[in-house]
């Protein structure tokens, strides 16, 4: 998941739960958005162990939306992406969009950008705080 902001305790109970069925949730969010006071970021990361990562603090915002869901049956494989925080404010009373597509191509390339920026991040210190 690449997402600048995560409020909803809904998204993130249901993290929480398929990491319980040990699905790998690897986690890429904002550095400033991580540390607001109702981010879901600080509970993922330390109490249930989530890896997350974030783009080191600066000027700069990690203002990606979306969600990989990978599988080894392509056709099982989707992608979530669009304007929408997973907050709140986004779900009920933004103007937002969304898009859920099982386009191989497109899962091909975010999946790159994704690695790239996993790679690039270092772990967030979220458990710092």
């Amino acid at each position: 998941m690449c997402m600048y902001h995560l409020t909803l305790k809904q998204v993130a109970d249901e993290l929480i739960k398929a990491q319980r069925r040990g699905i790998t949730v690897r986690i890429i969010t904002d550095y400033i958005t991580s540390r607001i006071e109702h981010s879901k970021m600080k509970l993922l990361k330390n109490t249930h162990g989530f890896d997350v990562r974030t783009p080191p603090c600066n000027d700069s915002f990690m203002h990606h939306k979306y969600c990989l869901i990978d599988a080894e049956d392509a056709d099982l494989q989707k992608l979530f992406l669009g304007s929408l925080n997973l907050t709140l404010q986004g779900c009920v009373a933004n103007f937002e969009f969304v898009v859920i597509t099982n386009n191989p191509h497109m899962i091909r390339e975010y999946s790159k950008e994704f690695n790239v920026l996993w790679n690039t991040f270092e772990e967030s210190n979220v458990l710092r705080l």
